[in-house]
């Protein structure tokens, strides 16, 4: 078809087209165009589908590097210089070849490794493993049942880190080796770095946002008020630095930045309001708030 390796599988239909218009049997009465065409139908057999020109060119890439490898080690071959055909070669072309060879092993255990496990069942089990670790850390960080741990907060974040990983990694060897059979040029490892690198704020951000909507909520649904000691107030700096003890435990907290001021009882207690089960986190109670405040406090 007078066409190059590699070519595109419209350039082979396209070539078909060109030569059976001239070598067609019923177009041409000579023996040649009878033979040509009949080389074209089986060209047409073996490269007129997406899935047979893919399974084509592997077969000519693995040739060529077949070729190459045993040229390579024939020790005793050697041209005109008394260089073998390896060392004619320059350290670029010898570097891009033994590139291409190693990704097209890689592709073929890949592939080997897909008939074996598929690739839903691959992504489903990342997935899996991703709601895994977001169901341990939401039950244990956010609801705080059926206890608060850091042991469970942590291997709850180290499960579904483990989850985006493997989810990334099969994202990646896919579309590579995807586009090996494609022959499309593309920069993965710049990709899979950079949304590596996005995912770092955007992961601040959300945890962030997650944890101050965590406090919101608990000292909106699982709250109970209480009469907290001040322990300073510095008027210059709109500053109040005050304390409460819950079940044994002292905790200390301060007004900076406090907008609507907050109830102050008597001269050294002011009204703060704690979630249950963490009752670290707490805020004072605004004046605003004051017609919502049970008639028995």
């Amino acid at each position: 078809m007078d066409l190059e390796n590699y070519a595109s599988l419209e350039e082979v239909k396209t070539a078909y087209k060109n030569k059976i218009r001239v070598y067609h049997p019923d177009i041409n009465s000579s023996e040649e165009a009878e033979d040509i065409a009949k080389l074209l139908n089986v060209a047409k057999d073996h490269l007129g589908t997406t899935e047979n020109k893919a399974k084509y060119d592997r077969q000519l890439k693995l040739a060529y590097l077949n070729e190459i490898s045993r040229l390579s080690n024939q020790v005793h071959h050697t041209n005109q210089d008394g260089r073998s055909f390896w060392q004619n070669l320059s350290q670029t072309e010898r570097k891009r070849r033994s590139e291409e060879a190693k990704a097209i092993r890689a592709k073929q255990r890949y592939d080997a490794s897909v008939l074996k496990y598929p690739l839903h069942l691959r992504f489903m089990g990342s997935f899996l493993l991703m709601f895994w670790g977001l169901q341990v850390f939401y039950s244990n960080y956010f609801l705080m049942y059926p206890g608060y741990e850091s042991v469970k907060i942590a291997f709850g974040i180290m499960i579904f880190i483990a989850g985006v990983a493997t989810t990334t990694n099969e994202f990646y060897k896919h579309y590579s080796f995807k586009a090996l059979d494609n022959h499309i040029k593309l920069n993965y490892s710049s990709i899979a770095r950079f949304f590596f690198f996005l995912s770092i704020p955007v992961g601040i951000f959300l945890v962030i946002n997650l944890n101050q909507y965590r406090k919101d909520y608990l000292l909106k649904n699982n709250f109970q008020y209480y009469q907290a000691s001040i322990q300073k107030e510095l008027t210059g700096g709109g500053k109040t630095i005050y304390y409460y003890t819950i079940d044994g435990q002292t905790y200390y907290k301060s007004t900076r930045g406090l907008k609507h001021g907050y109830i102050k009882i008597g001269r050294d207690k002011m009204l703060i309001i704690y979630a249950k089960p963490n009752p670290k986190i707490a805020r004072p109670v605004a004046p605003d708030e004051a017609y919502s405040l049970p008639r028995n406090l």
